[in-house]
């Protein structure tokens, strides 16, 4: 459990139902694209995890772009799909993956996610992107995580990919004051939660920081002037990156 009370997850109830809707049509044999963007921090990894933990049973790929590797030539696609000598032309390794992705789907619903595609490598990017598009009568739903789907540091095809018509977005907004009060196991004054949602979209919009905010107003919840007290302090939240 988080410490001093404070819940790991909270609301998105409209988003989770969009991608259990995406599941069934998946578990009837059409594959899925989802989209999940938002800003840094709002949450859109901790939603695709949660998402994926109260599905049982599903096999789930994980691969995530890092900033520091992002010239790794085929750094991302190597955390789902590992060869002994990896080809230099991302349509080989793509057609490689989109194999390995087709065995797989037979032995029941898959889950792809690339979190962090912003930061995924050129090659893995154009390899993913070429498995994604050759999907047909597969039991496959792919999550892109990205803040920006229009981010140009992404290809093109993906970015057309993203933005088609049959692509399911989930763009992520700042917790609603419901939602904060839900962040501490005793829920909080319904004050204290607004100041607390009033001050993290201006300041650092995300959960994470509400669940810091949170989490300090939980510890003087039981003092009369708590919401005075915790308001002050509420600048001291640091901005954070999900």
């Amino acid at each position: 459990m988080p410490p001093y009370g404070i819940v790991s997850f909270v609301g998105r109830a409209a988003e989770l139902a969009r991608l259990d809707a995406e599941l069934d049509e998946v578990r009837a044999g059409s594959p899925r694209i989802v989209l999940v963007d938002g800003q840094p921090g709002i949450g859109k990894t901790a939603l695709v995890r949660h998402f994926l933990g109260r599905s049982p049973g599903l096999t789930a790929l994980w691969a995530s772009g890092e900033q520091n590797e992002s010239r790794l030539s085929y750094g991302t696609v190597d955390q789902l799909y590992r060869t002994d000598a990896v080809p230099a032309d991302p349509l080989e390794v793509g057609a490689g993956l989109l194999e390995m992705l087709g065995d797989l789907q037979d032995r029941g619903e898959l889950v792809v996610v690339v979190d962090d595609a912003h930061w995924a490598d050129i090659a893995s990017l154009h390899a993913i992107t070429f498995a994604l598009r050759r999907l047909r009568a597969d039991r496959i739903m792919a999550i892109v995580i990205v803040r920006d789907p229009a981010d140009h540091h992404l290809p093109e095809g993906l970015r057309r990919m993203l933005a088609a018509e049959s692509t399911l977005r989930i763009s992520l907004a700042g917790l609603d004051v419901e939602e904060v009060q839900g962040l501490s196991e005793t829920p909080l004054p319904l004050r204290v939660a607004s100041r607390l949602r009033a001050h993290t979209r201006k300041s650092a919009p995300c959960p994470c920081s509400a669940r810091t905010g949170a989490r300090r107003a939980s510890r003087r919840s039981r003092v009369p002037a708590a919401g005075a007290s915790f308001v002050r302090d509420a600048g001291a939240v640091p901005p954070c990156r999900l």
